[in-house]
Formats: C-alpha cells, sequence, structure tokens
C-alpha cells in the first residue's frame, strides 16, 4: 500500500482501479494523468467527472497502482473526501443499471 492509499481524502476502489488503468492507457498522448475536475450542468447538476491531463502546480498528486490522479487543491479542500468507484452494469443506454464510474463527494458540488 503506497503513502497515497493512506490518505483518505481520495478514495479509489479496486473495482475502479483497472478500469482508470485502461481510460489512461487508451490515450497516452491526451496527459499523464488522470484529473478530477467539476463538469457537468445539465438536469442532474454539476458534479465531479474523469479527464486526461497534464498535472498542474495548484494540484494534489495521488498514486494508486500505476494511476495518478489529479485534483485540484480548492476542490478537494471544498469536497473533503472524493471516492471512485466503478459499477458493472450494461453497457446499453436506458436498460438495466448503468455501467461506469460512480465519483461521489463528501461535500456535493452545488454550482
Amino acid at each position: 500500500m503506497s503513502e497515497h492509499d493512506r490518505d483518505q481524502r481520495l478514495v479509489v476502489s479496486a473495482a475502479a482501479r483497472p478500469h482508470l488503468a485502461a481510460m489512461l492507457a487508451a490515450q497516452p498522448s491526451a496527459g499523464s494523468a488522470i484529473r478530477l475536475a467539476v463538469m457537468g450542468g445539465g438536469a442532474e447538476g454539476s458534479g465531479i467527472g474523469l479527464m486526461l491531463d497534464d498535472p498542474d502546480e495548484t494540484d494534489e498528486r495521488f498514486a494508486f497502482d500505476t494511476i495518478e490522479l489529479v485534483v485540484d487543491s480548492s476542490l478537494l479542500s471544498y469536497c473533503k473526501q472524493i471516492r471512485i468507484d466503478f459499477q458493472d452494469g450494461s453497457s446499453k443506454a436506458c436498460q438495466g443499471t448503468p455501467r461506469g464510474f460512480i465519483i461521489t463527494a463528501e461535500t456535493p458540488i452545488n454550482i
């Protein structure tokens, strides 16, 4: 277990880790890390999403296995704790439980 695994500000489930690694491997030129950032709007409001990016000087950096995740320090301070999980449901729209990342924050984003 790495030093960052014990840092409970960012928690990544075992189920999410291989999917994060695949995301990073699928587009190696898009960035060296996976960024958690405020995204969205729309019917369900804003939330935290994932994108490939390079770390910035204002980022907190976390390593899980071979995956580097970055979060802007102000977002992490606001949310207190962010959890990333993966739900292995149906890949077909509108049929059963959706498949994909589930990202939750101790303090939800309300923009």
